[in-house]
């Protein structure tokens, strides 16, 4: 928001300029819209922080939840879904095994509690497909009149949850909006990954 007025008018000034809204910041907008609210996220999220700390100097420090930033949460909520989802699926492979290495009594005490978010993990996951198909889409086309369509094809049998559904919707109705400011035969950049990660190669050479 600092920059949008700055943006405006330079686009003002330079007419053959294009202001696109990077499709990562869009997609964690998004997904924070989507969870900021949601009191079973804020609560696993708030477990997966304390089984980090009880987990630590334990045979299953290797289950330990990753790191949640304090800044752009909500950049990083594919890595704490995969996590849960892993994690649910080692439980359910040691209940399955008759003769395990670990002490099930010790990963039900520590770990136990991850079951009774399977629903919620699952449709997140979900919705997560139709995230990182949209980005990887247009981080490798870019943007341009009727890409919309080609990416809403390349998402069939997606969408199976009613809330992937709607972020779907709400995706595809992003991309067809962006790539409407495209002129006829041009594409547009829409993601500045390319330029952040030149800058981060800069301040290592520096």
């Amino acid at each position: 928001s600092d920059l949008k007025k700055g943006v405006q008018d330079f686009c003002l000034q330079h007419q053959e300029t294009c202001y696109v809204y990077d499709i990562k910041h869009k997609t964690a907008a998004l997904l924070k819209h989507e969870l900021e609210n949601d009191e079973k996220w804020l609560k696993f999220i708030e477990l997966a922080s304390k089984t980090k700390v009880s987990v630590q100097q334990t045979k299953l420090a290797f289950l330990a939840p990753p790191n949640q930033r304090s800044k752009s949460r909500y950049m990083n909520v594919d890595i704490l879904i995969e996590w849960g989802l892993r994690t649910l699926a080692f439980i359910d492979q040691q209940q399955k095994e008759k003769n395990n290495k670990f002490d099930n009594y010790q990963i039900g005490e520590k770990m136990g509690w991850i079951t009774a978010f399977r629903e919620m993990l699952i449709e997140l996951e979900d919705v997560l497909q139709i995230v990182e198909t949209t980005e990887s889409f247009v981080r490798q086309n870019g943007l341009y009149n009727g890409c919309h369509m080609e990416l809403k094809d390349s998402m069939v049998f997606m969408a199976n949850t009613d809330r992937a559904k709607k972020v779907q919707g709400l995706l595809l109705a992003f991309v067809e909006e962006e790539s409407s400011k495209a002129k006829p035969g041009e594409r547009l950049l829409g993601s500045s990954e390319v330029i952040e990660s030149l800058f981060g190669k800069l301040k290592g050479i520096e």
